[in-house]
């Protein structure tokens, strides 16, 4: 797999690390009760998991995923990548509305779950899973792509380094994001610049 890499960073970050992670697979059974459980003891009410997941296996594999480092100082990001995860769920149940109950489980408000849930590649989050301190998500374009921008709650008091960021998007074959403590502008330039 050819890797791409942002054509421009920020000033001073220097390459740190590479890794390539294995080939990974899933698989498990839905249980509705629980689910639903999880939901019911947030007190979120206005969202419900589909009922046609309850007992259904569900599979998922992903390629090999490389992550590339780069670090200035205490200020670090982090390039991963891989191929297209392949995501087995039964035909009657929507991906989209168990994203939709994810999200809220996170904290995202009923409406803002609904916009995003519809508009992402949920396939993505296989490689890099959404935080659960989440404070923002925002769908963004890359490069003629659907992305999304989530940024973190806020840093401890007297920090001065950003909260961390996160930016995934796909291709029709690729799944690519930027994970680190830098301003979420500087995720979506580098972004824009990848070859």
């Amino acid at each position: 797999m050819p890797i791409g890499l942002p054509a421009w960073r920020p000033s001073g970050f220097e390459l740190e690390r590479v890794r390539v992670l294995p080939a990974r697979s899933w698989r498990f059974t839905a249980d509705l009760r629980k689910l639903q459980g999880v939901l019911d003891s947030l007190g979120i009410h206005d969202v419900s998991v589909p009922s046609a997941i309850d007992g259904q296996v569900v599979m998922a594999s992903v390629a090999p995923i490389v992550r590339i480092s780069y670090a200035n100082g205490d200020r670090h990001f982090v390039v991963v990548e891989s191929r297209q995860p392949v995501v087995s769920i039964p035909q009657d149940v929507d991906l989209a509305r168990l994203a939709e109950v994810a999200l809220r489980v996170l904290g995202v408000g009923s409406d803002e779950a609904y916009r995003i849930a519809q508009t992402v590649d949920w396939r993505t989050t296989l490689i890099v899973p959404l935080p659960a301190d989440a404070a923002i998500f925002r769908k963004v374009n890359v490069q003629g792509h659907p992305g999304l921008l989530i940024v973190r709650a806020g840093v401890p008091a007297g920090d001065k380094l950003p909260a961390e960021s996160r930016l995934i998007w796909s291709t029709a074959d690729r799944v690519f994001a930027l994970v680190g403590n830098v301003q979420p502008n500087e995720l979506l330039d580098m972004a824009q610049s990848f070859q």
